[in-house]
């Protein structure tokens, strides 16, 4: 998520849990962040890490979850050119809404209260993962799971899984438990419509209207349905507009900066609206008033 791993004892929560996550002495962090590439200091890490055998790690078959990595997919990939392929497990936001409450949320406050308080920053935080990961959807690199299908079906979509990691097979999926509102290590097909214990009718209707533009990551197919036109529509007018400048809709470096044109103009509707040229726009107004380039 970070330029080059210096930058990284800025950006937290993480830096600061990261040596607690990696079994790391907090005076090693010195040494692991001073390195030149983001190669260099995972490798680093990974010596220093008290989670590894030393003797018997393959740099290139290692694994790192981080949920925030969907809201600038294709920056982090460009980042960890050793890393070739990235699985997306997505969820239905009304679970994904409740389980934040669940994390976050006072003792005098319920789940419905916190998410009406909090809609809007809980939404903009959702599309910002959505926006991020979505438009990799056609890369062979990059898989798409729905986590309502997972628990519901383990055994095929770990299979799907493993036949995409090149035939990994997994014989431990159980995982250590981090939050408190984290119930179990395993798989748990009771999470995948927990969220109707917590919230209203009309508190899911608000949900998924505030999230209709991530459509594609909801659970009920009805409601996929309803909603999908919502993003098809912004998808083509994107697609349009960068056809008008002959803009590609891959991304490409700017100025030393990953830049995106289909995120950007996913994110920045009034430059959308407006109608003009994405990367000119960053490059003369979008980077100084602090826009994200992904």
């Amino acid at each position: 998520m970070c330029k080059t791993p210096r930058e990284f004892i800025n950006f937290n929560p993480y830096f600061n849990e990261f040596p607690n996550w990696w079994k790391i002495k907090k005076n090693d962090m010195d040494d692991i962040i001073n390195t030149d590439t983001h190669m260099e200091f995972y490798n680093k890490a990974i010596v220093k890490s008290r989670c590894f055998k030393i003797n018997n790690v393959d740099v290139m078959k290692f694994f790192d979850k981080t949920p925030i990595y969907m809201s600038q997919l294709g920056f982090v990939m460009s980042n960890l050119n050793f890393a070739s392929k990235a699985i997306v497990i997505h969820r239905d936001p009304r679970s994904v809404f409740v389980s934040w409450a669940k994390r976050q949320m006072n003792s005098s406050q319920t789940v419905e209260q916190f998410i009406l308080r909090n809609i809007d920053t809980l939404s903009k935080r959702y599309l910002d993962y959505f926006s991020g990961s979505i438009f990799h959807k056609g890369d062979r690199n990059v898989l798409f799971i729905s986590f309502e299908q997972l628990c519901l079906d383990v055994e095929n979509h770990l299979n799907i899984i493993g036949h995409f990691l090149d035939g990994h097979k997994f014989n431990n999926i159980e995982g250590p438990v981090r939050y408190n509102n984290v119930t179990s290590s395993k798989i748990d097909r009771s999470k995948v419509f927990e969220y109707t214990d917590h919230i209203s009718e009309d508190t899911s209707d608000l949900i998924l209207e505030r999230n209709k533009l991530a459509s594609d990551f909801f659970a009920n197919s009805a409601e996929r349905v309803k909603y999908e036109e919502w993003f098809s529509k912004k998808e083509e007018a994107i697609m349009s507009l960068l056809g008008i400048f002959d803009i590609s809709d891959k991304y490409r470096m700017i100025d030393g900066t990953f830049f995106d044109p289909k995120r950007y103009l996913f994110r920045y509707s009034d430059v959308l609206d407006a109608r003009v040229n994405p990367v000119k726009h960053w490059q003369n107004n979008g980077k100084h008033e602090g826009r994200f380039p992904c």
